[in-house]
C-alpha cells in the first residue's frame, strides 16, 4: 500500500495589524503629510534655521587642515540629510568626540 505523508495543519494566520504595515507616501506630499499627523511641529523651520546655524559654526570653526571634506560641505548652499551626516562623521573624526554617560558630546561644537 502506498502511504502518504500526514497532512500538516496550516499554520496559524495572524491579524494583520494596520498599525504595523508601512506607508507608501510621495515625496512631494511628505511634509504636509507629517505637518497634517504632527509627527512635525508647525514651527519647525526656525529650529531647522538655528541648527543649520550651529552646524555651519561648527564647521567653520574646523581648520581646513584637519578634515580637507569639511570645507566642501560648508560651500553648500542647502544642506539636506547626507551632508549633515557627513558632516556629523568629519567633526567626530576632526574633534576626537567622547561622550559622557548620558550619550551627550562632551565637546561644544558637537553638543
Amino acid at each position: 500500500p502506498l502511504l502518504l505523508p500526514a497532512s500538516r495543519p496550516h499554520p496559524p494566520t495572524y491579524p494583520i495589524m494596520t498599525s504595523q504595515l508601512p506607508i507608501d507616501i510621495h515625496y512631494a506630499k511628505l511634509l504636509p503629510w507629517l505637518l497634517d499627523r504632527r509627527h512635525v511641529p508647525a514651527t519647525y523651520r526656525p529650529a531647522l534655521r538655528s541648527a543649520h546655524a550651529a552646524l555651519l559654526a561648527a564647521l567653520h570653526a574646523v581648520p581646513a587642515s584637519a578634515h580637507p571634506s569639511l570645507e566642501n560641505l560648508a560651500a553648500l548652499p542647502h544642506l539636506d540629510a547626507f551632508s549633515v551626516n557627513a558632516a556629523l562623521a568629519g567633526l567626530k573624526k576632526s574633534r576626537g568626540a567622547t561622550t559622557d554617560i548620558l550619550g551627550r558630546f562632551s565637546d561644544p561644537a558637537l553638543a
